[in-house]
């Protein structure tokens, strides 16, 4: 009798141990599916609020307003419909990506559904509805807008296609031999892998799973495990996970069968073994007693040492052949079930794991984004930014929030936004990666700063390029430096020109010098030869006077190639400005009038005059 009570308790272990691996093991898959719907829904609303931020469109002509609701489509593939409303519910401009009466159903159901709500507070996200045409499950996002002071002015609503949440449920309910589905608060289905039952719009609140999730939306995110009539009408082991927003709920049912299927076959073959080795142990008790004592006490030992805890024990087989049959068949089980648990354990284990390297991962993803020199952004098509890294905000000024959803052009140099068109046309159309493209970008404080950019298409399977993605760098201070230098370079060759021109003005000046000696010395011979005669004098003496004046110039040459003996004299500075006032006026041109007025009492200076000509002059 007590070996009955021990197998009976044995079993009852290792059933509440079986169940509490089958139970995480549904937890886990119950918090993949919700934070992957969750993560969804999550995402799309945060995008449509950033972009009701980035401009008010309730303030808007309508034109724009239509405009404003196109860009928004484009935006998001899985946003369908999209509308604009006022305080009072009134659509102000509509848009749709596919027929004109798929928009007017859009119309009617935003403002005849009583069920929808206006968004004043906040987010609103309606019940979902399957569209007729499509057999695709919907609902409806709405984010207020508020002007400046945050008054609230109306509401943008966009109807968002939730298809994926089918290929979802389909690849989990292959993965747990079950069912995994989605219900709202009513209970009615919104994904299920019979998309019949989905579009009949069938309510299961008749389920225990989801008649709890109605009565408790916001109890805990472990629900307990429970054993009841799935939705299929077996009997499966089900539990649920509530998502908060949107108000539904992850179901995840077992078939009991399969479930429990490991257990009960080896439990049953344990048992098995047990009862006829105990039957066994009954008829030779009473010959064998003494014999049999010792092993049997330590086998119940093992036993409630196992119930304890101790999952490694087991029982020593020694002893008359059939305690030691009796002690071999139990360490089997125990075996067996030690089996059974480590499987479980690493199944669940592994889940664990899976998830903690995708964190990691994505957390190495952004810290190397975020904390990059280079700009890293990504572009629709129509070239509308769909991501631009932090590094935006440190070289250019312009909040990472306020960039996405703008036009690339709304930065770009107007006569760089041709250069940056064709090359984001070059990569979209080919494919392949290209590099090199410099362009001017607006920094926040009105500057332009120079970059370079690389980048690159991401295809979808077909082959098609969805979108792109670049790396921009900032090479501004490299462009100012080699300005800089070409600069001084010109301002180099220009003074080795100058220098040139002065040598050879210089000799010039020499060899000039020498000629006007020789003319000097002969007119000074013919005036002496022609005393007497003023006629002959008069002209003489002109041509001493061109001579000097020729002189003057030669001054001015060897004072300007720097050669010529400072000779300081004492100067009144108004008549040498007079007479240098006609070689200033041919210096500066003709549509420049020169004017001078002498001064009364300007007074005498000494210095040269070649070394003042040359102050003058330049």
């Amino acid at each position: 009798m007590s070996l009955l009570v021990f197998g009976g308790l044995l079993l009852f272990f290792y059933y509440q141990s079986n169940h509490a691996l089958i139970s995480d093991n549904q937890h886990a898959i119950a918090q993949d599916a919700a934070a992957t719907v969750r993560s969804f829904i999550r995402e799309k609303t945060i995008l449509l609020a950033a972009i009701v931020r980035i401009e008010n469109p309730v303030d808007a002509a309508p034109e724009k307003r239509k405009r404003y609701l196109q860009a928004l489509l484009g935006v998001e593939p899985a946003f369908r419909n999209a509308a604009l409303c006022d305080a009072q519910h009134r659509i102000l401009a509509s848009a749709s990506r596919l027929s004109s009466r798929s928009s007017r159903q859009f119309s009617d159901r935003l403002t005849g559904n009583p069920l929808i709500s206006e968004p004043a507070a906040g987010t609103v996200i309606s019940p979902v509805f399957i569209d007729p045409a499509t057999s695709e499950p919907l609902v409806i996002l709405m984010v207020p807008v508020r002007d400046l002071f945050r008054e609230y002015q109306g509401y943008v609503a966009v109807e968002l296609n939730l298809k994926f949440i089918w290929d979802l449920v389909d690849r989990l309910s292959a993965r747990v031999n079950g069912c995994v589905y989605v219900v709202d608060r009513q209970g009615n289905l919104i994904a299920c892998g019979d998309t019949a039952r989905v579009l009949r719009a069938e309510n299961v609140s008749r389920v225990k799973a989801v008649r709890r999730f109605i009565l408790s939306p916001r109890a805990s995110k472990d629900a307990e495990v429970e054993l009841y009539t799935g939705i299929t009408g077996e009997a499966v082991v089900g539990t649920y996970l509530p998502l908060e927003t949107p108000d539904w709920a992850v179901v995840v049912e077992v078939l009991q069968h399969f479930a429990y299927r490991e257990f009960l076959n080896n439990g049953f073959l344990s048992l098995g073994l047990f009862l006829g080795f105990s039957v066994l142990a009954g008829l030779l008790s009473i010959l064998i007693a003494r014999r049999l004592a010792a092993p049997l006490v330590q086998l119940t030992e093992t036993a409630t040492g196992i119930a304890a805890g101790a999952k490694g024990a087991s029982v020593s087989v020694s002893g008359p052949q059939e305690v030691a049959a009796l002690a071999t068949a139990f360490n089997s089980m125990t075996s067996q079930l030690l089996q059974s648990h480590a499987d479980l354990a690493a199944q669940l284990m592994e889940t664990r794991h899976s998830r903690e390297a995708l964190r990691e991962s994505e957390e190495r993803f952004r810290t190397i984004i975020d904390n990059a020199n280079e700009i890293i952004y990504t572009l629709l098509p129509d070239g509308v930014f769909t991501f631009v890294s932090p590094a935006w905000t440190r070289l250019l000024g312009h909040p990472v929030e306020e960039v996405i959803g703008n036009h690339f052009s709304r930065y770009v140099h107007p006569d760089d936004c041709r250069l940056c068109e064709a090359f984001l046309e070059t990569v979209l159309s080919t494919g392949r990666p290209q590099r090199d493209v410099v362009y001017r970008v607006k920094h926040l404080d009105g500057t332009w700063r120079w970059h370079t950019s690389a980048g690159s298409a991401v295809l979808d399977p077909a082959g098609r390029s969805c979108f792109y993605v670049g790396i921009a760098q900032d090479i501004t201070l490299n462009r100012e430096a080699e300005e800089e230098k070409a600069k001084l370079q010109q301002q180099l060759l220009q003074a080795q020109k100058m220098e040139l021109i002065g040598r050879l003005a210089g000799g010039v000046a020499h060899d000039f010098n020498n000629m006007l000696n020789v003319i000097l010395g002969y007119a000074e011979l013919i005036k002496l030869d022609a005393a007497g005669d003023d006629s002959l004098v008069k002209k003489i003496d002109a041509v001493k006077q061109a001579a000097d004046q020729a002189g003057e110039i030669t001054r001015q040459l060897l004072a300007f190639s720097r050669k010529q003996i400072i000779s300081p004299v004492s100067l009144d500075l108004n008549d040498f400005l007079e007479e240098n006032k006609v070689t200033l006026s041919r210096l500066i041109g003709e549509d420049i009038t020169l004017l001078f007025v002498p001064s009364k009492n300007s007074g005498n200076v000494r210095l040269d005059p070649s070394q003042m000509s040359q102050i003058l002059y330049n």
